[in-house]
């Protein structure tokens, strides 16, 4: 049977000097402290929080996540992807956009919680409801 894939988005940029809505700063720190459980990398020293702000310890998550990916633009912003871009190709640089590959490796290294990460024991509550009720209003 075809299935849907499922890909989580931000509605506005996340990094230094962007928009840095809460729920979307939430879901990129909890994206990266989950990769990076399983891949190793981080910035030396760094510690991240899920807190929802953007912080130079973010920052430092974001750039160090960019700069562990050959195919990544290291600019310590997270964009979100217009729905239209099935490449998940940046207009500008040409490289993959850091929300798709935060998608796909966390798929990748967590399947049984990449459908539904409002269930995982770590994912943060704020997200998680906002997820989990956006899931039920497109699913019912």
């Amino acid at each position: 049977p075809f299935r849907i894939p499922t890909f989580y988005n931000l509605t506005k940029s996340v990094g230094k000097k962007q928009p840095n809505q809460t729920l979307d700063v939430l879901l990129v720190q909890f994206f990266l402290r989950e990769v990076s459980a399983q891949s190793g990398f981080a910035p030396a020293g760094g510690r991240l929080d899920l807190t929802g702000v953007v912080d130079q310890s973010t920052v430092d998550w974001i750039s160090a996540y960019q700069k562990s990916k050959f195919q990544l633009f290291c600019d310590g912003i997270v964009d979100p992807i217009p729905e239209r871009n099935l490449t998940a190709q940046t207009p500008v640089h040409n490289k993959s956009y850091t929300l798709f590959e935060l998608n796909f490796d966390f798929e990748l290294k967590q399947p049984q919680h990449f459908h539904k990460i409002w269930e995982h024991p770590r994912c943060p509550a704020a997200l998680g409801q906002t997820l989990a009720m956006a899931f039920k209003a497109i699913h019912s």
